[in-house]
């Protein structure tokens, strides 16, 4: 299902194919245990009516083939054409150091980052090793720490990225509360009452002109650690 579109003659001419070959199969005396056609955005369109049963799993009289169908990204939510799914899937590291970078004052690889004026910089446990974009750095990307955005200052390191939190004199903001051990947000929902979070990504996956499967796909198994939740 390269496009599983409704209007699609290529959809429509790839499952005639299926179909013919699947009927030449059985009439050569050979048993088809299982077929498989659908995937995720097949399985969304309600409009594609090409899957028979009485067609395609009736093999005969007596023998009928299993059907199964494969849901990739879809069932992580990760299909933005179908407004109706809802993200599941969150990246998050930790704070792990907090300081104060001073006016003219590097951050990161390069030194990409040049402090304008005294800020606070909070440094969190991941990098482009554990699959986050490298291409996300220098305010390209942000984090959610604490509810509150704050953009990634400096090029994405390999085992860790810095944020910028704010003014330094600030002590009123949300950024000056933020210390070490608090969860940052990298994407996705932040609560079970959120839809999407505040980085949502497919936004991500549109500024770099990717897919969101490449993003999670990219996640390094090694290093990242899975929790799934009922």
């Amino acid at each position: 299902m390269a496009e599983a579109s409704p209007n699609s003659n290529y959809t429509n001419e790839q499952m005639t194919r299926f179909k013919s070959l699947l009927k030449r199969v059985r009439q050569a005396g050979i048993a088809v245990p299982t077929i498989s056609t659908d995937n995720s955005s097949a399985l969304l369109t309600t409009s594609l009516t090409h899957f028979n049963p009485a067609e395609l799993l009736i093999q005969d009289h007596i023998t009928r083939s299993l059907g199964y169908v494969r849901t990739g990204g879809g069932i992580y939510g990760q299909r933005p054409a179908f407004p109706t799914l809802r993200d599941v899937s969150s990246l998050t590291a930790s704070v792990r150091h907090v300081a104060i970078v001073q006016e003219g004052q590097s951050v990161g690889y390069d030194r990409a980052y040049i402090a304008p004026r005294d800020v606070r910089i909070a440094t969190l446990t991941i990098g482009f090793a554990d699959g986050y974009p490298r291409e996300l750095g220098n305010g390209r990307g942000s984090v959610s720490i604490r509810g509150a955005l704050f953009p990634i200052s400096g090029n994405v390191c390999m085992d860790m990225l810095m944020v910028n939190l704010g003014p330094a004199e600030d002590v009123e903001g949300i950024g000056s509360k933020v210390c070490v051990g608090d969860r940052a947000f990298l994407w996705g929902p932040e609560n079970e009452t959120e839809s999407e979070g505040q980085i949502r990504l497919q936004d991500l996956a549109k500024k770099l002109n990717t897919t969101q499967s490449a993003l999670t796909c990219g996640l390094n198994k090694a290093r990242v650690q899975r929790q799934y939740v009922e």
